[in-house]
């Protein structure tokens, strides 16, 4: 009775306890990475802003010093060298990348950082498009080998980037991306009259440039959280805050294969985890776009996915612990209610065994009141009855001795 007794209790309460582990941990994994990811999404709009702001300061700057009217007059009467004051002095106040100043038609009149080179014509980019026809306007652009060293020799040289083997990536094509990803912003020069003469293009090369994603980087993560923030021209990381084995940069490593599918090919936002480097982080993508809206590369931020399964283990540790602690005072509880069970059945067992022997017993007392004491009630009754009948049973046997000798004495009289 006793085993059934525990068998009947602690089956019941195994099953409950071994369900409410596995639906726990199944919750407690899910709200925590799901938090996460919401963070990681929280992380990316801030680090979107952070890119952005970047771009409308270049803007900002970009249309303040195309008001100045001496630049203007200086474009107009083709004054060289005050055109190549102002603009020297405006390209290193910035560090910018490159600075340019075109005329009505589109046709560079002077190269901040490459004075040599002038004379082409780009009114045909979509920037300077615009800005010819009076707009402002800022955005990035990918610049070939070709246009980096037109604009400044110092990009083509600076800017290339080489291609590092990266695990779950796609195969990559080249061996170095001689390509620059560029914040560009376009401004309309007006004269006093308010008709544009010209325009002020000023870019700035992000590759190799770590102060946007250090920026991102320290804005959304504190020193606590190994978060990290990356630009990606294409599927290459071209500035980054990812740090690889050895303490590095991971500068040249590519995007993996499934995130490049989704971000690159189909221009969607990403947020999952997803393999970075050499491990899963807790990632969010946004596709990088250029003026005609093709993507472009993406802006990437993420934490380590590490710590979070540390802190699943943990509160599942410590909900298994609590558990556990149930079961255990489960076990005790049953333990101690069979054997109070099972003790006044022993003893009503060993009560019959010795009456069936012929000894007398006191009544069984049992402190309860259920249904083992109605059947102890019920054997003491038993047992008073028997007790009762065998006094009756050996007082009949002695009347019937003494009568039996009686009868003897009378036979041998008679004899």
């Amino acid at each position: 009775i006793r085993r059934k007794l525990l068998f009947a209790t602690l089956t019941p309460l195994c099953v409950a306890i071994l369900l409410s582990w596995f639906i726990g941990a199944t919750l407690i994994t899910d709200r925590v990475f799901r938090q996460a990811q919401q963070k990681v999404i929280g992380d990316l709009n801030s680090a979107k802003k952070v890119y952005l702001d970047e771009i409308n300061h270049l803007t900002g700057f970009a249309k303040v010093a195309a008001l100045n009217s001496e630049l203007a007059a200086s474009l107009r009467f083709g004054r060289v060298g005050t055109l190549e004051k102002i603009t020297r002095q405006l390209l290193n106040s910035e560090q910018l990348s490159f600075l340019n100043v075109l005329d009505e038609k589109g046709v560079v009149r002077y190269r901040a950082a490459n004075p040599r080179q002038k004379g082409d014509l780009l009114a045909s980019d979509p920037l300077v498009a615009r800005a010819l026809d009076g707009a402002l306007w800022g955005s990035t652009q990918v610049y070939t080998l070709e246009q980096l060293a037109r604009e400044n020799p110092a990009l083509a040289r600076d800017g290339a980037v080489t291609i590092k083997p990266t695990p779950r990536s796609r195969p990559a094509s080249i061996t170095i991306q001689e390509q620059g990803l560029m914040l560009v912003a376009a401004s309309p020069i007006r004269a006093e009259d308010g008709r544009v003469v010209g325009v002020l293009q000023a870019g700035l090369m992000l590759n190799g440039d770590e102060r946007v994603v250090d920026t991102i980087t320290r804005i959304v993560y504190d020193r606590e959280v190994k978060g990290a923030a990356t630009i990606f021209l294409g599927d290459v990381r071209i500035a980054t805050s990812v740090m690889d084995a050895y303490g590095n940069r991971a500068t040249g490593t590519l995007m993996s294969a499934e995130v490049a599918a989704d971000v690159l090919e189909r221009g969607k936002r990403w947020s999952d985890r997803a393999f970075v480097l050499s491990d899963w982080f807790i990632s969010a993508y946004e596709p990088i776009r250029d003026p005609d809206d093709k993507v472009i590369g993406a802006l990437y931020v993420g934490m380590p996915e590490q710590p979070l399964m540390k802190m699943r283990t943990s509160l599942n540790l410590i909900f298994g612990a609590v558990l556990l602690f149930v079961t255990a005072i489960g076990i005790t509880l049953s333990t101690w209610l069979s054997g109070r069970l099972a003790r006044p059945i022993r003893a009503l067992a060993d009560g019959a065994r010795r009456i069936a022997a012929g000894e007398h017993i006191a009544p069984i007392a049992v402190q309860s009141n259920d249904e083992i004491s109605l059947l102890a009630d019920e054997f003491n009754t038993m047992n008073r009855e028997v007790n009762t009948l065998n006094n009756t049973l050996e007082q009949k046997v002695v009347e019937r001795t003494l009568q039996l000798e009686e009868s003897n004495l009378q036979l041998l009289a008679a004899q």
